[in-house]
């Protein structure tokens, strides 16, 4: 006799209905940036995205574009 389990998750962590803590993104954020930028470079990239709504200057993120 073979045993099929099934489940369905209807709402998912980091969606409107379940939305992650900061300190989740941030973590989600630096284990996929740190393998392409580094550690160092992860991290400030998650520092300057806190920031955003400070920035005076759109041209002062350019560096996070150029990885």
């Amino acid at each position: 006799m073979d045993v099929v389990l099934n489940h369905r998750t209807t709402v998912v962590r980091g969606t409107a209905r379940n939305p992650m803590e900061r300190q989740e993104v941030e973590a989600k954020a630096l284990d996929l940036t740190a393998p392409v930028l580094g550690a160092d470079t992860g991290a400030g990239t998650n520092r300057d995205d806190r920031n955003l709504e400070r920035v005076e200057k759109v041209t002062s993120l350019r560096r996070l574009l150029q990885a």
